[in-house]
């Protein structure tokens, strides 16, 4: 006699395709059992490269790196057992199969973490039959390569509906908003605000589906080092955002890549610094209005030039060079904190060693002044982080000139 719930099972399989296909999703190696389909196909979730954290039950975790699935499923005919009892239900199945079961807790809900020697791992966790998650990882790197052009020595063209010149999309995205910004923008990953630059463009992109913020960083980390850029901060595989920050100071060039990950897509904001402080636009500046504001000037805990903001020296050797009878003054501007004694001496050590690597690279002593205001000069409030920061630059004057 045939049974009932395996005829009407059949029937439903047969009728929901879409449903089986589903099942599909998950590696080969787990040989799900017919009777679970997912919940919602829609909301199971696929990443060509993401991760996860299994533990065994004594405290260790096993993180694994790979392609990822995870999402809802339901055991089809439904005979309402618990949690427990439905992973029974298939489990002597899943060790046939060769899967090894690391651990098995009751923690409200039935979790199980098993793993498949080729390198799968997955977790499930139920309360009832139509109440199961299950998520599993197979081990791998990412499944794509990016090839980023090498940036030349002079500026490109950069258009509003195209990337960046030498910042390609990420394969299955789509471009579908940019706009160009002024003013210096935020680099920093959290806590206060910190600026480089003079304008951005920020490009927003779609798709692909499935796209991981670990995916996402670590294809084009790879990609950006390839091309020769330095990687200043990567958020945590674990990080709820996708953070990546890169900077390209290579043959003469001053470029900043941030990359973010949200929902549905990813944004990247770019700046071409170096052809913002050329010589030519900071002469232009200094002979109308007889001082050039710079953001991005960073130094260390010592008061020492940062490494990333060695090309905005570079750029006020080139104009000291270019006109060698031009005199300027090195002007530190900080924020409110701390002393005010403190403050004047902070931007007057920052100024000194900006000075000291100009000298080193040529620049005559008497052409250089150096002053420290300290926050004596505000452009903007010190009750915002966003103020401060502002208030955070490097002002160019020169010498002899009065407006």
């Amino acid at each position: 006699m045939r049974d009932p719930a395996g005829t009407i099972l059949g029937l439903f399989l047969a009728l929901s395709p879409t449903l089986a296909w589903g099942l599909e999703l998950y590696p080969k190696q787990l040989a799900l059992p017919k009777e679970l389909v997912p919940e919602n196909i829609d909301a199971l979730v696929v990443e060509g490269y993401g991760m996860a954290d299994f533990e065994d039950g004594k405290g260790n975790t096993t993180r694994v790196e790979g392609r990822r699935v995870y999402g809802n499923l339901m055991l089809r005919p439904d005979p309402r057992w618990d949690g427990e009892k439905t992973w029974m239900s298939f489990e002597k199945r899943l060790t046939d199969a060769g899967w090894k079961i690391v651990s098995a807790r009751d923690l409200g809900r039935y979790v199980v973490v098993f793993n498949h020697p080729q390198g799968v791992w997955c977790r499930y966790a139920g309360r009832a039959s139509d109440e199961l998650e299950l998520e599993c990882v197979e081990k791998g790197g990412p499944p794509l390569k990016l090839d980023l052009p090498v940036p030349g020595p002079k500026p490109e063209r950069q258009d509003d509906d195209a990337d960046a010149p030498w910042l390609r999309r990420f394969p299955g995205s789509e471009l579908s908003t940019s706009a160009r910004e002024d003013g210096p923008f935020d680099v920093a990953s959290d806590g206060e605000p910190v600026l480089v630059g003079r304008e951005s463009t920020v490009r927003n992109y779609e798709g692909p589906n499935g796209l991981s913020n670990i995916q996402l960083i670590a294809v084009y980390k790879a990609s950006l080092i390839q091309a020769g850029w330095k990687i200043l901060h990567e958020s945590e595989p674990k990080a709820q955002e996708g953070l990546l920050l890169a900077q390209y100071r290579k043959n003469s060039r001053d470029l900043w890549a941030q990359f973010r990950v949200s929902s549905g897509g990813y944004s990247v904001r770019s700046a071409d610094v170096g052809a913002s402080l050329s010589p030519e636009i900071l002469k232009r500046e200094l002979n109308i209005t007889c001082r050039s504001t710079i953001y991005g000037l960073r130094f260390d805990a010592k008061n020492g030039v940062r490494p990333e903001s060695i090309p905005i020296l570079e750029r006020i050797g080139e104009l000291l060079s270019e006109n060698p009878e031009l005199e300027l003054e090195l002007g530190g501007h900080i924020d409110a904190t701390g002393t005010k004694e403190a403050r004047s001496k902070v931007s007057a050590e920052q100024m000194g060693a900006a000075k000291a690597w100009l000298l080193a690279h040529g620049i005559a002593d008497r052409r250089l002044t150096i002053k420290g205001y300290g926050d004596s000069v505000p452009v903007e409030s010190n009750d915002s982080p966003e103020g401060r920061a502002l208030n955070r630059r490097l002002v160019l004057s020169k010498k002899g000139c009065v407006r």
